[in-house]
């Protein structure tokens, strides 16, 4: 149920600048037992995206993100490094009650990677991200995740 709730704030989110780009939510099919490369494919005239969203109830016990739950993490290197304006995001959601109190990081792929290594821990916490990679946090504004704001565009 809590990835749902991101998706639907990321979604929310992109439709403000339907003007700007063209999304498509990845759909799994869960009879055929296979996964997608990631949540959300984005468009814009220049460049393209894929985006996966990651989420963490920090009211709970888990107060970190444990890197193994990426399950797409070369598939996302791979759409990255295949061409020149192809580009993979990992959305992590560190979730509190409301949505305003939430901390959200829109952090690149590679980015993400070199993270996991420097940190050399099993899973990331708050602290981690923004010592690491605080130029990567999104800015909530009435509940929409401001991504014109950040460094999801280029």
């Amino acid at each position: 149920m809590a990835k749902q709730i991101l998706e639907s704030i990321f979604q929310k989110s992109l439709n403000q600048y339907k003007h700007k780009w063209y999304f498509e939510k990845l759909q799994v099919n869960r009879f055929a037992h296979c996964k997608t490369s990631a949540d959300y494919n984005v468009f814009t005239p220049q460049y393209r995206y894929k985006v996966e969203c990651k989420e963490t109830d920090i009211r709970k016990e888990n107060k970190s993100f444990p890197f193994s739950r990426l399950t797409q993490k070369d598939e996302l290197i791979y759409f990255e490094n295949h061409q020149i304006n192809n580009f993979s995001r990992v959305l992590l959601s560190f979730r509190r009650k409301f949505i305003r109190d939430s901390e959200f990081f829109l952090v690149p792929i590679k980015i993400f990677v070199d993270l996991e290594r420097s940190i050399n821990k099993k899973s990331v916490n708050l602290i981690d991200l923004n010592n690491k990679v605080s130029q990567y946090k999104v800015k909530v504004l009435k509940g929409l995740l401001q991504l014109f704001y950040t460094r999801f565009i280029i």
